[in-house]
């Protein structure tokens, strides 16, 4: 999804969030590269009340910067370009 994203789609930036007790989300996320980028209160998923979504943002230069996208290839984008409205 990323390569997608800031390869063919020119992304700048890939935004993630997690539950700030998902630490299996969080952790494949800061394992890609993505860096803190704030929190918010939001309706709880395990009950009444509010809890802690942790947001993350990864840049294409980070991206870039570490090495992953070499080894992946996209192909077939130009078949389905017009359904990103490109």
């Amino acid at each position: 999804m990323l390569a997608l994203a800031f390869g063919s789609l020119a992304a700048e930036y890939a935004i993630s969030s997690a539950w700030h007790r998902n630490a299996a989300s969080l952790g494949v996320s800061r394992a890609l590269g993505y860096k803190p980028n704030g929190e918010s209160r939001q309706r709880s998923d395990t009950g009444p009340g509010a809890d802690t979504m942790l947001h993350l943002r990864l840049s294409r230069a980070d991206w870039e910067a570490s090495g992953q996208a070499e080894s992946i290839e996209v192909s077939g984008f130009q078949n389905c370009r017009s359904f990103f409205g490109l």
